[in-house]
């Protein structure tokens, strides 16, 4: 993970506690904490890639929703 502030701890505590939580519900589609926290993931992983470091500061425009929390938490 690229960022590790206090947006990301209660995620990090709710996918110890219960995983399986859904934290998000965006039209007919739900996400767990498990898969949040997994994308959010997949995403820090990928900026990583691209050569980004911890405390690099990034400019990204998303909507509000799903995408959104992803990048939030990488």
């Amino acid at each position: 993970m690229l960022y590790s502030g206090p947006l990301l701890q209660p995620l990090l505590h709710l996918v110890k506690s219960s995983p399986e939580h859904i934290v998000l519900y965006n039209n007919d589609k739900s996400i767990t904490a498990k898969d949040l926290l997994q994308k959010s993931i997949n995403v820090a992983s990928a900026l990583l890639k691209k050569g980004f470091k911890e405390n690099d500061v990034a400019v990204i425009a998303a909507q509000p929703g799903e995408e959104f929390l992803e990048i939030l938490n990488a």
